[in-house]
């Protein structure tokens, strides 16, 4: 399937959120900031807000007015949060000026006072709905607009007594809405206690690591500049912070500079980002709880992943797994639960890769235990029943993930791809709309879409799909190849070759370009050129048994008979029940003038299929040249009666009567 990690944001702790999986940080590219800014906080918070003694007016002069001060810079050193004005709040701005002054201070922070005000609304129904969809909108707006880092906004429930508080990034969040802190102590006082301010940015981190929109939408120059910030931004405030919260803070930043790299942002930031966590390990001490050892290897893992993944080096990805190994041990030998562990269980367990299925589900079940809100956990278990053939619990668990994330889209394409495994693909298409919809700027669903219009005789509405899939990404070599495929089902094989050149182009290490290039060929009556391609293919993927069969009818066209008998020998050395291979060498038998060897194939083809009218037809005429008029005339005459064309797909097959 495609799945890909979300984060759903709905973890208890803190902690459990900072930093995350490669597949989930590529699809929540702003999860780093928060991993670092929650920690960060924590270390130093009580030496940046003793002195938080200036009120709000020294900020802003009059909270009702609209903030006109000019976007901020890209380059600001520190982080910038933007705090609107609370519904509710009294005409002084009173309770404003305390979630303020949670984050001002010079050491990391930047808080700018917006004379904005945002509000949710709980109450059901679709209007309201959209207007929160309206009001999350409007703080990624802002936050765009002003290249800020964060915006914080809420409502006071009730005055100097409890205050309801939400946080956002210009990425937006996994949930439906993003989670509320509720700072309800009987009294909220003039200034925030340590503990209250610690749920601010608890909640703040929370919901930016719960981001899960896709790449395409992240602006790399600003990300890139922001992660410029991390290692100033970790060495002035490492004094402050405890050893798990430095550790929390270190391995955000090693998994936010894998992001760059994997991003095509500069090579550099492999070594670097490799050094650093080195490093990390290297000063570890050796009473260090297991939870500080997983994260710093957990993002080693990350960051061979990422490698593996670009290079293709088997050691690589060897190394990625060992990595993931020695994490998920930590992880086993901590007494503590923590729902952090879940991403390490899934990220290192596919069943995909080899791995035993029923192990793969076991693992699954104890990860979704320590973390049961998790959407791409059941998402994973589903690809894991998907690939056991057990395709009605798997749409039971792409399902639960989208019930547990309604805006998860690869769960949307996943439960799509097995719809259309069942043969049903206007359910399969239902959900690739919706992918679309969430995701308007992400080819894959386009992709599996065209699949469907394809399997349903639709080449017009497939090839446009893929017209769209490739436009965003015109490295997709899969859809290029897909689009090929259409052209060739319409009969336009000159459009097909020029996108199965492409593909190969792009991919030459895949052997469906060159297989279809040489069917295309073959049709336009370039034999020659189609065993060529045909060649390629079989270099690629020499276990590949229909490859020999194509390759053995091309010989065959040119008349060298005897090669293309060693490739069907190969097809059936790869698959002797392989009725095609049997049926392509019974011709080239008997345009040899080999009767006996022709009659014999043809039989084993119809053992498979009785009533297939071309190796009926086949074996009549070979019975014919042999001198059994009657019994060749027999099966010629029952060919024809199951179909009249027969006379004509035989010759096309090249067989001579």
């Amino acid at each position: 399937m495609v799945s890909e990690r979300p984060e759903t944001g709905g973890a208890s702790e803190v902690s459990a959120n900072a930093g995350t999986r490669l597949r989930g940080l590529l699809r929540r590219p702003a999860v780093w900031l928060l991993g670092i800014v929650g920690t960060m906080v924590a270390g130093y918070v009580t030496a940046t807000l003793h002195d938080l003694a200036k009120p709000l007016h020294s900020y802003v002069s009059d909270l009702s007015c609209e903030w006109r001060k000019s976007s901020l810079s890209p380059d600001e050193p520190k982080f910038t949060i933007l705090v609107a004005r609370l519904y509710k709040d009294d005409d002084e701005g009173s309770h404003t000026r305390r979630l303020f002054e949670t984050f001002q201070g010079e050491r990391g922070f930047r808080p700018v006072l917006l004379c904005d005000t945002l509000r949710f609304d709980y109450r059901p129904g679709e209007e309201i709905k959209q207007a929160e969809e309206a009001t999350i909108k409007r703080g990624q707006d802002l936050i765009i607009q002003h290249k800020a880092d964060l915006v914080i906004f809420g409502e006071v429930l009730q005055t100097n007594n409890s205050l309801r508080v939400w946080a956002i990034n210009e990425h937006g969040g996994c949930d439906t809405r993003p989670k509320p802190i509720i700072l309800r102590e009987g009294v909220v006082p003039d200034e925030f206690d340590q503990a209250t301010r610690m749920r601010v940015i608890g909640v703040t981190l929370r919901e930016i690591a719960s981001a899960c929109d896709s790449e395409e939408y992240v602006d790399w120059d600003l990300f890139e500049k922001r992660i410029q910030k991390m290692g100033p931004f970790i060495e002035r405030s490492a004094a402050g912070l405890s050893p798990e919260q430095y550790t929390e803070a270190a391995a955000s930043y090693v998994e936010a500079m894998m992001l760059l790299y994997r991003n095509d942002r500069g090579d550099h930031w492999y070594p670097k980002a490799f050094e650093f966590n080195r490093e990390q390990l290297r000063t570890l001490p050796a009473d260090a709880t297991p939870y500080r050892r997983f994260l710093l290897l957990n993002a080693q893992a990350l960051l061979l992943d990422a490698k593996g993944s670009r290079t293709g080096d088997p050691a690589d990805v060897q190394a990625g797994r060992a990595a993931y190994d020695q994490a998920v041990a930590e992880a086993d030998r901590d007494p503590q639960p923590r729902a952090k562990y879940a991403e390490a269980y899934f990220s290192r367990y596919c069943a995909c890769e080899g791995d035993d299925i029923d192990r793969v589900l076991a693992v699954y079940d104890r990860a979704i235990k320590l973390r049961p809100d998790y959407s791409w956990g059941y998402e994973r278990r589903g690809d894991a029943f998907a690939h056991k053939d057990d395709l009605a619990r798997a749409i039971e668990e792409y399902t639960t993930a989208i019930r547990f994330d309604p805006r998860n889209r690869s769960a949307f394409v996943s439960r799509g791809i097995i719809y259309a495994r069942n043969g049903d693909h206007d359910r399969a298409i239902q959900d690739y709309d919706q992918a679309i919809r969430l995701n308007p700027k992400n080819p894959i669903a386009f992709t599996w879409r065209a699949s469907s219009f394809q399997q349903k005789g639709e080449d017009d509405r497939s090839i446009r799909d893929l017209d769209e899939a490739i436009r965003i990404n015109p490295k997709d070599d899969v859809s290029i190849y897909m689009r090929g495929m259409s052209f060739s089902n319409k009969g336009d094989d000159d459009r097909a070759i020029q996108d199965f050149d492409e593909a190969a182009r792009l991919n030459p290490k895949s052997h469906f370009a060159f297989q279809a290039r040489g069917m295309a060929y073959q049709r336009k009556g370039d034999a020659a050129q189609a065993v060529r391609d045909y060649d390629q293919a079989i270099t690629l993927k020499p276990d590949e048994r229909s490859l020999f069969v194509y390759r053995g009818w091309a010989t065959a066209t040119l008349g060298d008979f005897d090669r293309a008998i060693q490739d069907y020998d190969q097809a059936l050395r790869l698959d002797p029940k392989l009725e095609f291979a049997l049926y392509g060498r019974a011709i080239a038998h008997g345009n040899s003038a080999r009767h006996d060897l022709a009659i014999a194939d043809y039989d084993a083809a119809l053992r498979l299929r009785p009533d297939w009218a071309e190796a009926l037809y086949g074996r009549g005429i070979a019975k014919m040249q042999k001198g059994d008029a009657a019994d060749g005339k027999a099966d010629v005459a029952k060919a024809t009666a199951i179909d009249a064309q027969v006379a004509k797909k035989f010759a096309r097959h090249g067989g001579r009567a």
